[in-house]
């Protein structure tokens, strides 16, 4: 037998140690394929729960169990009543509402219901009426359609108190030049209040609803201005937040304000209809006048 050279020598350890390592791995993933089979077969079973064959049955047990248990379960899930659920179904079969092949009318009313008193979102709505989210949606717009139908019927419009009501206690809705009163002062004083809280050195204490300048400053805003001032110093308003959010957008501060000379040389878009189809022109701005013939301007 020939002698082998080095570089043979070395490539015949190679293959040992490759032959060598692919046993290992064998070995490695018979006891894992060993371990896997017996924790299969002797591992206990997870409880299942069988469904109901009869899947348009649980259906029907769900919307008894909403609205045909007692009144405080179907309040608290759609915020009406048995009575009144019962009463609203009806009401709506009158105007052309029906069951549909899979959905009869009660269910369809607690989905528009259900939606509404909790203000949720399809997703949440399907599972809890074991329906699709398209499903959901239908039946939701037709019994809203339905409900718009009995609009004159259930939304009634209220009778204005007359004047020799016997209950005093109503007197006050009855005359509106005295709430219109009210608002104007709340808007005076409103616009009083920041317009001196605007001036430096004065400002608003968030805490006690009130104006907060010291003494000295006061004495001589209200010399200057004594109307203005008049039955603001110390006192408490504590609706003037919301008095912002009211009246707010009511009053032009002047800060968006330009003069005209600014104005010149900017693009501003003009439309013009023709008679066929409108078309928008860029026209540039200047203090002429544009004279365009009142037979190409036609209004939309």
């Amino acid at each position: 037998m020939p002698r082998l050279n080095r570089k043979q020598k070395r490539r015949r350890e190679e293959q040992k140690g490759l032959m060598a390592l692919q046993a290992f791995m064998n070995v490695v993933i018979g006891v894992c394929r060993l371990y896997l089979f017996i924790t299969s077969t002797f591992r206990p079973r997870r409880p299942e729960l069988s469904l109901n064959p009869d899947f348009y049955q649980t259906h029907i047990n769900n919307i008894n169990r909403l609205v045909r248990g007692n009144d405080v379960d179907c309040d608290e899930q759609v915020r009406v009543n048995r009575h009144t659920f019962l009463r609203l179904c009806w009401l709506v079969r009158g105007v052309g509402l029906t069951d549909s092949r899979n959905v009869c009318l009660e269910e369809r009313v607690a989905i528009f219901l259900w939606v509404l008193s909790h203000h949720t979102k399809q997703k949440r709505t399907k599972y809890q009426f074991y329906r699709s989210t398209k499903t959901i949606s239908r039946h939701f717009n037709a019994v809203l359609q339905a409900v718009l139908r009995l609009h004159q019927m259930l939304l009634e419009t209220p009778d204005p108190v007359p004047a020799n009501y016997h209950d005093t206690r109503w007197n006050w809705f009855q005359a509106n030049p005295h709430i219109d009163s009210k608002v104007r002062h709340w808007k005076s004083v409103r616009a009083r209040i920041v317009d001196i809280t605007n001036l430096s050195g004065y400002g608003w204490d968030a805490v006690n609803k009130r104006i907060d300048v010291e003494q000295a400053v006061w004495d001589a805003y209200e010399k200057v201005h004594p109307k203005k001032a008049q039955g603001l110093y110390g006192k408490s308003f504590r609706y003037f937040e919301d008095w912002q959010t009211i009246f707010g957008k009511d009053k032009a501060t002047g800060a968006a304000a330009e003069d005209l000379t600014k104005w010149r040389g900017r693009i501003f878009p003009m439309k013009v209809w023709s008679h066929t189809t409108p078309m928008i022109f860029m026209i540039p701005y200047s203090i002429t006048t544009i004279n365009i013939s009142p037979t190409l301007l036609q209004l939309p």
